[in-house]
């Protein structure tokens, strides 16, 4: 791809096939490893699933309006932090609407309402009855949205292919995901949703328009990065020449779906340092030591102020009755916090590669003179700088994993949620990498590979992707287990604190999940597709307890790369930095 300055620009480079290919090739020179990394290199990263006919399967028999009220709190709860392109109010009323007959089953509403029906029935996945209703609600839905709002671009066309788009993606058929996104985007741009002129401040209505657009485009750029950082895909909404202008407008206190816009809002600023990390880094072939370090500590800075709503769960920061129920603010908060990870591990990744290649490479150093005692200094503060670098990536890991164990623990993930599976896979990918480099205490990298295994596991009857993620990770991380027992070297043990939780569950956390369970008339099992592992009656610490204790205790865990079947992918390869501390690599084809 080129820029509007007729640049080149390579975009693979940050998917997650580039990194774990880096991966393989630094092992591939060491003699006992290299069969391992053949036998790494005939997997397929990319699980694509043929599209299914839902013509023939009907989604509403049976159907009454708790029933669908349940699909429409699920899909909300599930997306929060991820998606804010309507209100909860529109689609709730869109329902009441539709099954009163008050709207025609072939209208541009309608279209919007069987696909939040698709994507929430394909998100819980609790019943063959999910499975049915979100093939055939995905199949009316995409069908009247193709004939209806594709002739002239609209606010519900934009909405109609982001959700498109995001069903797709959880169906691992990510080439119609992205192609979906595109059209959104593209219906967006027509609508000049991406410029500032935009901004409508005559009257009350305008205003409300005006925050409508900036909330479907934020998360339209949203999606965008995270197809580019994922899976090596050229931006679509994002200016090549040009940063876009930082949204410093937080969402208004008191609007009914604050928490939706809030989670939103903050996903995409810690995607902001994401964008300059794709578009500065990693298309330009280098990685210069400045730049990393500005960039992570702008970061920092951003997690820092993130509003304290969002590292506890706070109903006082809500309007009286109106705060959401705690399962949506746990997955709004882990999110935010999973996002603001996910890209610091993405900015630091170099860092990481870097100390693998110092490790592997076989090339001796040359003798310093005592002349060059300055030249050695600076030289080591780079090293250390780039350790340091290395460590918070490795330690952004192992907080995601954490993070998102205490979900699965507790029972909050639905059963398909696409993205939570790709923070699993990244986080364990780049803790197999720092278990290469000897980076981090190695039982701390075998519990938490085992602990993103349980969380695979979760999401492998729903998602092919997952298998095949899985898989790449078990036989990785086999050779990993390998590589450090066959090695008299001592793992690097850092107990240093790289960068500070931004979101934990407590115990008061759970005691109001636990509340509000019991007072529900409603199976919430049934309802919202919980995915409570079995034997997890324990409390989350001795459940913890017992992984831990089991970890440093039992020789069997010698296996703990033997996973499951369920995982999703990382991003992000490249070479280092300094003075071209790395030699660039070379470009190959993403396969996906």
């Amino acid at each position: 791809m080129r820029d509007t300055k007729g640049q080149s620009m390579y975009y693979g480079d940050c998917a997650a096939l580039s990194f774990l290919q880096n991966i393989q090739e630094l092992i591939q020179g060491e003699q006992e490893l290299a069969d391992a990394a053949k036998e790494l290199s005939s997997l397929s990263v990319v699980e694509e699933v043929p599209s299914t006919d839902g013509e023939s399967v009907l989604a509403y028999d049976n159907a009454n309006l708790g029933d669908l009220e349940a699909l429409v709190q699920a899909f909300f709860t599930s997306t929060c932090g991820i998606l804010d392109i309507m209100d909860r109010s529109y689609i709730e009323n869109l329902l009441s609407c539709w099954i009163n007959g008050n709207i025609s089953v072939t209208s541009s509403s309608a279209a919007i309402l069987y696909l939040v029906l698709a994507s929430a029935s394909q998100i819980r996945s609790n019943s063959a009855q999910d499975h049915h209703r979100s093939q055939s609600f995905f199949y009316h839905g995409r069908r009247i949205a193709l004939l209806e709002l594709t002739e002239y671009p609209s606010m519900e066309t934009t909405q109609a292919f982001m959700l498109i788009s995001l069903y797709m993606l959880g169906s691992c058929r990510r080439d119609g995901a992205h192609l979906n996104l595109g059209i959104a985007i593209s219906a967006a741009k027509a609508l000049g949703y991406h410029r500032t002129e935009a901004t409508f401040t005559q009257c009350e209505e305008n205003k409300q328009l005006s925050q409508n657009r900036k909330r479907i485009w934020r998360t339209l750029c949203y999606h965008d990065l995270f197809f580019c950082a994922m899976m090596g895909r050229a931006p679509l909404a994002a200016a090549m020449d040009s940063a876009e202008e930082e949204d410093n407008r937080q969402p208004d206190p008191k609007h009914p779906d604050k928490c939706q816009q809030l989670g939103m809002y903050e996903s995409a600023r810690a995607f902001s340092i994401l964008k300059q990390t794709v578009l500065e880094i990693y298309t330009k072939h280098s990685a210069p030591l400045e730049r990393l370090q500005r960039l992570s500590r702008q970061l920092r800075e951003m997690g820092t102020a993130l509003p304290f709503e969002l590292r506890s769960i706070s109903p006082a920061a809500f309007p009286e009755h109106k705060c959401p129920k705690t399962r949506q603010l746990i997955i709004r908060n882990a999110t935010v916090a999973c996002n603001y990870y996910f890209s610091m591990m993405l900015l630091t990744r170099p860092f990481l590669i870097a100390c693998l290649r110092a490790k592997y490479n076989k090339t001796p150093k040359s003798t310093q003179s005592p002349e060059s005692n300055d030249d050695s200094q600076e030289s080591s503060e780079v090293d250390k700088n780039v350790k340091h670098g290395a460590m918070t990536s490795f330690d952004t890991a192992l907080k995601t994993i954490q993070l998102l164990h205490e979900l699965y623990v507790n029972g909050v993930l639905f059963n398909n949620m696409p993205l939570v599976v790709a923070w699993t896979f990244v986080s364990a990918l780049t803790v197999c990498a720092a278990y290469f480099g000897r980076l981090g205490d190695a039982r701390e990298c075998e519990l938490v590979i085992y602990r993103a295994n349980q969380i695979l596991q979760h999401f492998m009857p729903y998602s092919p992707q997952a298998k095949q993620y899985d898989l790449i990770l078990k036989k990785l991380s086999r050779v990993a287990l390998s590589c450090i027992s066959g090695s008299g070297d001592q793992p690097y043990d850092n107990s240093n604190l790289f960068w500070s939780d931004l979101f934990r569950l407590t115990p008061a956390h759970l005691h109001k999940l636990k509340e509000e369970e019991t007072d529900s008339t409603l199976d919430i099992s049934e309802l919202f597709g919980l995915g409570i592992p079995e034997g997890d009656a324990c409390s989350l610490s001795e459940r913890f307890g017992a992984s831990l204790e089991t970890a440093q205790t039992d020789t069997s865990m010698s296996d703990i790369f033997h996973f499951p079947d369920g995982a999703y992918k990382d991003f992000s390869n490249y070479m280092l930095m300094t003075d071209d501390f790395l030699s660039e690599q070379q470009d190959f084809f993403l396969n996906i």
